[in-house]
């Protein structure tokens, strides 16, 4: 199973299979209990039984369970290379009911596609043919039957169910037995048709279906033939009673025998031809296709080894799939510039200035806006736009992307607050000096002297945020206590405590480079506190009894 996969605004979770806890069926329960009691001569057996069924689609889908199919009913469609489909709005039902006793992982319906021609179909004499080719026939003629060289599949059918709702009708289609072994999937293939997906389309859905969705889909196992269009018949077919008969199964195939298939929904659609693909295309497409039409004008003459310098130029960017555009400078002036797309007919030549770098595995480039990528050619005096064009247009496709032009302008405002935090970092430390030397030192030295480790911790622990909050907390609440000045900071981003700008008027504060030091020399450091203190006091003419 995988883990949530988010799709843009989808979120999508695939599982391989959801089995109920009992599969659909007729079950009894017994009880057996038995007394005995020597004293009171009693010795008896109690027994005691209850049936149950387990209900679950068997020969009919319920109405609107089916919740999308492909190819769609009526399509004409190339599927080749895309396997039909069809998805369920009941998690369970492929694994509703069991394929054999022993396999409870394996699906008990599968997605069989068919051409009219493999289907054994007559059509009724008093009606319309059927489009899917299936007969509706009672159940009789159906379950366990074996007459006429016809064979259907060998079922348990309880009483209530063949009477439910009056006399069992299902719909059918017949099938060579040849046939089905060849198009059938194996028993160990069933597992892999079908899976389960829970989406999580929040309100992009249609009514009904938005917010968190469970379904079952089911894959065919057949591609269409590429080769030519023709019609296909797809049949969800009931394999209950046919496990053996599935291919590598150990019942023998008896040529010439029908088996009978309970259909469960069906539809019609046209396969396509595959036609030319897409790499056969690259294959076969020469370099003339990418060149532009040119046709020189008269006046030029016909033999252009007599054109003129110019003349053979405008020729020779045609043949290099150039054409040539409009283009109105920003200064104003009104000229052409030569433009190609990313397909030429010739190989490009390598730019110098627009190779990318490498520097430390990683690549850079000098073109930071789409006129750097502007090539002029000095020797005609034309522009080359085609670069510009490329850049430019990468530039749209990007910022159209919502999700990437987001992350764009979070990592530009994360920078821009990092660019800040250094900024009041350095201030911080230039106000300090100041205060403690009368003057700021030159900023040269101040910069050698800083924890440059330190500050690039800060700087990539996301504490960007948290230094500009501090520092706008700090001058707001500065202005409220001491009015409206250009003072420094009441909460210092470096000093949010605000003991280190006031360590000189608390001399019995020790900092954590003097209180490290201490406990180093085994010196305790409330001793060297009271030290401190003393000293102070002395020094302001008190004594200790003061």
């Amino acid at each position: 199973m995988s883990d949530l996969n988010t799709i843009g605004e989808l979120k999508m979770r695939f599982v391989d299979n959801t089995i109920p806890a009992l599969p659909a069926g007729t079950y009894e329960i017994e009880v057996h209990h038995t007394i005995t009691e020597h004293s009171y001569k009693i010795e008896k057996d109690y027994t005691a039984s209850q049936r149950f069924v387990v209900k679950a689609p068997r020969f009919t889908l319920p109405v609107g369970v089916v919740q999308s199919q492909f190819p769609l009913q009526g399509a004409d469609v190339d599927f080749h290379v895309n396997l039909p489909y069809i998805v369920f709005r009941h998690e369970h039902l492929p694994w509703a009911r069991s394929l054999a006793n022993d396999d409870l992982l394996s699906p008990w319906m599968a997605l069989m596609i068919f051409t009219p021609n493999e289907l054994v179909y007559s059509p009724p004499n008093n009606g319309d043919p059927n489009p899917t080719r299936a007969t509706v026939r009672s159940i009789d003629v159906v379950a366990n039957y074996s007459q006429n060289n016809i064979k259907g599949p060998v079922l348990y059918i309880d009483d209530a169910e063949k009477t439910a709702g009056g006399p069992l009708k299902v719909e059918t289609i017949d099938v060579l037995a040849d046939t089905f072994r060849q198009l059938a999937p194996q028993q160990t293939e069933l597992q892999y048709l079908a899976h389960v997906r829970t989406v999580d389309s929040a309100g992009n859905a249609a009514d009904g279906e938005a917010g968190k969705q469970t379904y079952a889909a089911l894959l065919a196992n057949r591609f269409g033939d590429p080769a030519k269009d023709q019609p296909y018949i797809a049949h969800v077919v009931s394999l209950e009673g046919w496990a053996n008969y599935l291919p590598g199964g150990s019942e023998p195939v008896v040529t010439g025998q029908t088996l009978r298939l309970v259909s469960l929904y069906s539809w019609n659609f046209t396969g396509k031809a595959a036609g030319i693909s897409f790499g056969a295309l690259v294959k076969n497409m020469t370099a003339g296709t990418l060149k532009l039409p040119f046709v020189a004008p008269a006046s030029w003459g016909s033999d252009p080894q007599n054109y003129s310098a110019a003349r053979k130029e405008v020729q020779k960017k045609y043949n290099n799939g150039y054409v040539a555009m409009d283009y109105d400078t920003r200064t104003g002036e009104e000229s052409f510039a030569w433009y190609r797309g990313p397909f030429t007919p010739t190989v490009p030549l390598l730019i110098k200035n627009l190779e990318p770098q490498v520097k430390e595995g990683e690549y850079l480039t000098r073109v930071s806006s789409a006129d750097k990528a502007i090539i002029y050619d000095a020797e005609t005096g034309t522009f080359d736009h085609s670069y510009a064009v490329a850049w430019e247009m990468g530039r749209m496709l990007t910022l159209a992307n919502r999700p990437a032009a987001l992350a764009i302008w979070q990592w530009k405002n994360t920078g821009i607050q990092k660019i800040q935090t250094l900024n009041r970092i350095i201030a911080d430390k230039q106000k300090k000096q100041r205060k403690l030397l009368g003057t700021a030192a030159p900023l040269k030295s101040l910069l050698d002297t800083m924890n440059w480790q330190q500050v690039k911790d800060d700087l990539t622990d996301d504490q960007a945020g948290t230094y500009t909050f501090m520092d706008y907390l700090g001058r707001t609440l500065g202005k409220h206590i001491l009015g409206d000045r250009d003072e420094q900071p009441v909460v210092s981003v470096l000093d949010p405590t605000g003991l280190q700008q006031h360590g000189d008027s608390m001399p019995g504060v020790l900092n954590k480079e003097a209180m490290l030091a201490a406990m180093e020399k085994g010196i305790d450091p409330h001793v060297l506190i009271s030290n401190l203190l003393n000293e102070a006091l002395k020094l302001s003419g008190k004594t200790n009894e003061q």
